[in-house]
């Protein structure tokens, strides 16, 4: 949803009311994950719908950070899922991918 628009399947619902409803259901649903490539990838769709929604009283940098500290426990060799382009990245790879997030944040505030 990140880089699409509405679909039909959507019905009469925006964009940011299913960013707004991942972003409370992720937020409480992390607390009981322990495993940080869960931590690492739930911190950064947090962010990516706190953007979008634009939640009130909310900063998105705040769960980029934790995402980054998570990711530094992850293993190097380990592959993960990028939210925003749906492929399989290394390491170093989601770390660009974060930091370009976190740039677009800068560039529209």
């Amino acid at each position: 949803m990140h880089y699409i628009g509405p679909s039909p399947q959507w019905k009469d619902r925006r964009p940011n009311e299913f960013f707004d409803e991942v972003f409370y259901d992720f937020r409480n649903e992390i607390i009981v994950k322990t495993e940080p490539i869960l931590l690492c990838l739930m911190n950064y769709m947090i962010a990516i719908c706190c953007y979008h929604a634009k939640i009130q009283g909310e900063t998105p940098n705040l769960y980029l950070l934790q995402a980054r500290q998570h990711l530094q426990k992850v293993p190097k060799n380990i592959k993960i899922f990028s939210p925003i382009n749906k492929i399989m990245l290394g390491h170093d790879q989601l770390i660009k991918e974060i930091n370009e997030f976190e740039n677009l944040i800068k560039n529209t505030l």
